[in-house]
């Protein structure tokens, strides 16, 4: 068997040696994307109790309540990844 990967001519050892490194670095970027995620949940469930809050602040605030569904729309709309 030779050295040299038919076609391309590359030593088999630094085709190897990026294949390790690339599998490296995909399982650095997988937990990255576990941590984004769940800090993404963590927030978002932050932001829904700071929002039942103040919900629940504006129900004795009759003035407030358009202010009140303007808020509700555009959380909804952050939560979805939408400009509100």
């Amino acid at each position: 068997m030779s050295d040299f990967y038919e076609g391309r001519m590359i030593p088999l050892k630094i085709a190897d040696q990026a294949i390790i490194s690339c599998n490296k670095e995909i399982e650095k970027l997988q937990i990255e994307n576990d941590r984004l995620k769940a800090e993404v949940e963590r927030l978002t469930k932050a932001g829904d109790g700071v929002f039942q809050d103040f919900m629940e602040y504006v129900e004795y605030q009759e003035p407030a309540h358009m202010r009140f569904l303007q808020c509700q729309a555009d959380w909804n709309a952050a939560k979805e990844g939408k400009q509100p």
